[in-house]
């Protein structure tokens, strides 16, 4: 494994630095390590994601929703094949 010394870091850059660490409960070493893992990895495969987005757009084309119970209780039955709630 390498290893580096990085200098002239500002005061509250560490200080930010040490309050993320201490959030984590990682020293703020392996919070360094963390962050430079982080902004060097490979970008995350969306497509399944977008794939199911898709679906859902596509089954509930024209439908608007709202946030009732009924509604979601209907969709439920439709979903399911469930007798209508009463």
């Amino acid at each position: 494994m390498g290893s580096m010394t990085i200098r002239d870091i500002p005061d509250d850059v560490m200080r930010r630095l040490e309050e993320r660490a201490t959030t984590f409960g990682r020293s703020r070493e392996a919070e360094v390590r963390a962050i430079l893992a982080e902004s060097v990895a490979p970008a995350p495969d969306w497509s399944a994601f977008e794939a199911a987005l898709d679906m859902l757009r596509e089954r509930f084309a024209g439908r608007v929703f709202n946030d009732s119970v009924d509604d979601l209780a209907e969709m439920r039955a439709e979903r399911y094949g469930l007798p209508p709630q009463e």
